[in-house]
């Protein structure tokens, strides 16, 4: 059973900011644009969705910009959890490590960003699916 009417629309809340910053990682690239920069808004896509779920619980999502973590609290309320959820955990990079030049994080390809985008695409598709369209 799905939280409050208040859970409810703070979820409605959380699944808009995710496709807005799905919309902001469809970003074509150009001038200084990187593909980290991206590949971030893709992550967070892909974060405020998973919280969207937890919140539509009733379960108040840590603040984390780890992936497992958010997968592991959907799995400890016994809620869904996305397809591809091991593959997820790799976005946790783009929030941290590949947003800060020189702190060892390989370079971001192009490739890379369109794996990211494809796992963010999925995970907001999915909780938009599990909890309705938030528009």
């Amino acid at each position: 059973m799905a939280g409050n009417r208040e859970a409810q629309e703070l979820a409605r809340r959380w699944l808009i900011r995710a496709r807005g910053s799905l919309e902001l990682a469809y970003h074509p690239k150009g001038g200084n644009v990187q593909w980290e920069d991206l590949g971030f808004n893709a992550q967070q896509a892909a974060e405020k969705a998973l919280k969207a779920v937890l919140v539509w619980h009733g379960v108040q999502p840590p603040k984390t910009h780890d992936a497992a973590e958010l997968i592991r609290a959907l799995q400890e309320k016994h809620l869904p959890v996305p397809p591809k959820a091991e593959e997820l955990t790799s976005l946790t990079a783009f929030a941290v490590e590949a947003r800060y030049p020189g702190a060892g994080f390989p370079e971001v390809s192009e490739e890379d960003y369109r794996g990211a985008l494809g796992l963010a695409t999925a995970v907001v598709d999915w909780a938009e699916k599990l909890l309705g369209s938030p528009l």
